[in-house]
Formats: structure tokens, sequence, C-alpha cells
């Protein structure tokens, strides 16, 4: 296992071991201002998660810890935006998709695919990267991604007003 990334080889390896040079590169450096939940919602200035202390969906119910197995508040979350459940993670033309990483009954981690199919993800306090497919972080410390949802894509003026206002 080889990876351009600044993170120690054997921590690599052991999270995602099927990280290859070929198969991702960076797109953004080492930041523990925000996580790859609110990656997922094009937010890089907080962390969000549904428990006490961090960031979530105004209105939403919020638990003390780390919610393991209630994938529903990630769901019900992602939904209130605009988000639906799919079948898959194909690219589909004027939709953006977010694919959620489950390990036994928990959600993991969370990439969002960019508008050419490939995806973005946040490594924890690591790095942004860009990977080819949603196999390039499974099997380690995200488990696999097997559950998706689908909203219409943004236009572009509109994200970029977003973008201003936040």
């Amino acid at each position: 296992m080889k990876t351009y990334l600044d993170i120690d080889k054997c921590r690599a390896e052991r999270s995602w071991p099927n990280l290859e040079l070929d198969n991702h590169y960076e797109a953004s450096p080492k930041d523990n201002k925000y996580n790859c939940y609110a990656w997922a919602l094009n937010k890089n200035n907080e962390k969000w998660a549904p428990y006490t202390g961090y960031s979530w969906f105004k209105g939403f119910k919020k638990v003390h810890q780390y919610p393991g197995e209630d994938i529903n508040l990630f769901i019900e979350g992602f939904a209130s935006i605009g988000y639906d459940v799919c079948d898959n993670s194909n690219l589909e033309n004027g939709f953006e998709k977010i694919a959620f990483y489950i390990k036994g009954k928990g959600v993991e981690h969370i990439a969002r695919q960019l508008e050419n199919g490939t995806w973005a993800s946040k490594l924890g306090v690591l790095h942004d990267i860009e990977h080819d497919n949603l196999s390039v972080l499974e099997d380690g410390e995200y488990g696999k991604a097997i559950l998706f949802m689908k909203r219409k894509r943004v236009v572009k003026i509109i994200q970029y007003l977003i973008k201003l206002l936040n």
C-alpha cells in the first residue's frame, strides 16, 4: 500500500488498505476544523455529527454520544435537505449522491460524488481526497459503502451564492 498523503504508513494500511498511488489524490491539506459529515455537505468550517457538541440539522434529534447503530439519524437529517435513499452509487446526470460507509451498524464515513463521477472524502482530521470509486476506502476502519442517497444537483450560480453567504 502506497499513498502520496502525509499519513503514517501503519495507520494508512490499517485504516484504508485499498488506498494506492493511482486511485486517489490529495484535494486539500490536513485540517481539523471539519469532518467527513461536514465535507459531504460542502462545509469546511465546523464539524457535523448527530451528537452533542457538533453541528447538525436544525430541529433534528442529537444524542449524547456516538450514535452507533442509529443510521436513521443520518437518513432523516440528509432527507431534510432534499436527499432520498437510492439503490446505487452510479453517476446520474442532474443528481448529486452521497455514500454512507457502514461498519457493524454504525455510520463511519460519508463520501460525496462529484459531477465527473469520482468521489470526495475527508479522512478524519487528515486530508480531503478525491478517489476513483468507493472501494478505495472500504475494508478498513470505515467498513463498506452500502447506503446511498441522492438529490437534484443545485445549479452552479446557487452554489456560488450559498458559498458567499457562508
